[in-house]
């Protein structure tokens, strides 16, 4: 097995004139390849300023917003959402976790639903919501990873 340091070399950035370690393919150093990251980013904001309002501020939609979202996305009113928010106690529906114990990040229950027949099939919070997301909503996936957890395997 060869060291990974094996593959440097030493080089010089095109864009600051340093002199750094670098893979054969590499031209910049790590610092300017930041700054570029950076820079791309700034300017595909720019770009795409509502890219970011509807994607990042998902999960902390409330009045219009909400209402317009959970009626486009999952076809239902603030007002169902508000129904099955208290049919669970403000609970998610899987591990039972209460809104205020994940909530310090500006999330709130969301609607899991199908993605085959786009029924709506209860609020979970946001953990359980990416974790069946992983899964594909798979039952079959599902049923062995607990039957994985489950078996003593310890070496």
């Amino acid at each position: 097995m060869t060291n990974w340091r094996n593959n440097l070399v030493k080089k010089l950035c095109k864009k600051c004139n340093c002199i750094f370690e670098g893979k054969y393919n590499s031209s910049s150093c790590s610092i300017c390849k930041k700054q570029t990251k950076r820079n791309c980013f700034k300017s595909f904001k720019q770009k795409n300023p509502n890219y970011f309002k509807f994607h990042h501020a998902k999960r902390r939609l409330n009045g219009k917003a909400l209402k317009a979202l959970l009626k486009r996305d999952y076809g239902i009113t603030i007002e169902e959402y508000e129904k099955m928010r208290s049919d669970q106690n403000d609970l998610c529906a899987i591990c039972g976790s209460a809104e205020g114990n994940w909530k310090a990040n500006g999330s709130r229950l969301v609607v899991d639903h199908c993605h085959k027949t786009k029924k709506v099939r209860g609020l979970l919070c946001p953990s359980c919501n990416r974790g069946l997301g992983q899964f594909e909503d798979d039952s079959n996936r599902l049923k062995n990873a607990i039957t994985y957890l489950q078996t003593p395997n310890e070496k």
